[in-house]
């Protein structure tokens, strides 16, 4: 009697724990739902090739369901497409760093860069704009770098 006990009891905690992994399981995959994949926000530049005395237009384009912000003292950075993926130094910023542009869900925004004032000249290698983004920010609150997104390559003859 007692080996037909220990069986029941072994198929009891057997059964409970394969309902307790099913709970789990579907508890996790509920939380991971508000994941979002912010590979959707688009960077790209009007042109492929520009003259070092133009200005680029980027767009940003954010296809997610969340906003994205951008600092308002070093909203982007250009690196340079060598071995060495160099970004142009900047001067240090005088004011504070808040988020004081964002691209809301599902829309775009535009920006002029004056190529000269970036001090991109002309070379044999691409460039790229390099865009530094708050995804948890608010207008006017502190930016925090959380991620970098590029744009397409360009070059500068």
């Amino acid at each position: 009697m007692d080996k037909i006990n220990s069986k029941k009891i072994f198929y009891i905690i057997l059964f409970l724990l394969l309902i307790g992994s099913f709970i789990f399981y579907f508890y996790a995959l509920n939380k991971s739902t508000g994941f979002i994949d912010y590979d959707e926000l688009l960077v790209k530049t009007n042109k492929q090739e520009y003259s070092s005395n133009e200005k680029a237009i980027i767009t940003i384009e954010n296809t997610s369901n969340k906003k994205a912000c951008f600092s308002s003292c070093y909203p982007f950075y250009v690196q340079i497409q060598d071995q060495s993926k160099k970004f142009y130094q900047y001067e240090e910023c005088p004011f504070e760093d808040v988020a004081n542009i964002c691209v809301e869900p599902n829309n775009k925004k535009s920006f002029q860069i004056d190529l000269k004032e970036q001090r991109i000249l002309s070379a044999s290698d691409s460039y790229r704009f390099v865009i530094s983004a708050c995804l948890s920010c608010d207008l006017g609150e502190s930016f925090k770098k959380e991620e970098f997104f590029f744009s397409n390559e360009f070059k500068v003859d």
